[in-house]
């Protein structure tokens, strides 16, 4: 969402999960309506660089280059997802210590009932509000309690890590993210003019009523009230 946010900005250029991302020339062949120009022009790189594994090994190089297709953009970025600790991709991405947006959504049973409804219907990102897929799954306390334990592991470790390089950090919390207040703040922070995002157009998939996203919802509601997590049943 934040991605597509972005690239309405005429001077901001920011791609995918290029360090993750398997390869870029399949995709952009196979969606060539569908995806942006800058895709269109990655698969036109070098061979080399459609291997993961050698972008890895030569990130600075792969920078570069990228910073040449760049043309007359200002700022140019990519997405990373954290990861487990000691990830080497994001260890690596950190070490660079380039300037970084950390995208934050603190509502964990949001990001929880987001997952698991991604899985069951298979639809990530969605632009189209009348293709969206609606489910209901199902909480379960057990695997909601792992998630948690992992998503405040890995917060920790890569916000230290970021801590210790000194880099320019800012933190966009999801709620502000998906408003034009959040995003002006964002170009502030990279140095761009305000007033210039277009209409990112992404739709909401599920519900702000985050209990009505499972099948269960007393029992969801029942463990935010055992663990005074009671604020995180609705997110406006």
């Amino acid at each position: 969402m934040v991605v597509r946010m972005l690239r309405t900005h005429p001077d901001i250029m920011c791609l995918p999960a290029i360090f993750t991302e398997k390869g870029w020339k399949r995709w952009a062949e196979d969606n060539p309506n569908t995806r942006s120009e800058m895709i269109q022009r990655l698969a036109q790189l070098a061979p080399e660089w459609n291997d993961v594994e050698r972008r890895l090994s030569g990130m600075d190089d792969l920078l570069a280059t990228l910073e040449d297709l760049n043309g007359d953009k200002r700022a140019f970025g990519f997405k990373q997802h954290f990861g487990k600790p000691g990830r080497s991709s994001t260890q690596q991405i950190i070490d660079l210590k380039l300037p970084t947006l950390i995208l934050d959504r603190s509502n964990v049973l949001a990001c929880y009932s987001s997952s698991k409804i991604a899985k069951k219907t298979g639809q990530g990102s969605l632009i189209d509000p009348a293709k969206r897929r609606r489910a209901k799954v199902d909480f379960v306390p057990d695997e909601f309690s792992l998630f948690l334990a992992r998503r405040r592991k890995i917060d920790k470790h890569w916000n230290g890590e970021l801590e210790k390089t000194g880099v320019d950090t800012m933190t966009l919390e999801y709620n502000e993210a998906r408003t034009l207040a959040g995003m002006e703040r964002v170009a502030e922070f990279l140095g761009q003019e305000a007033g210039k995002f277009g209409d990112w157009g992404t739709a909401k998939r599920n519900s702000n009523n985050i209990l009505s996203r499972f099948s269960n919802p007393d029992n969801a509601e029942a463990y935010l009230e055992a663990h005074d997590l009671m604020d995180w049943a609705e997110e406006n």
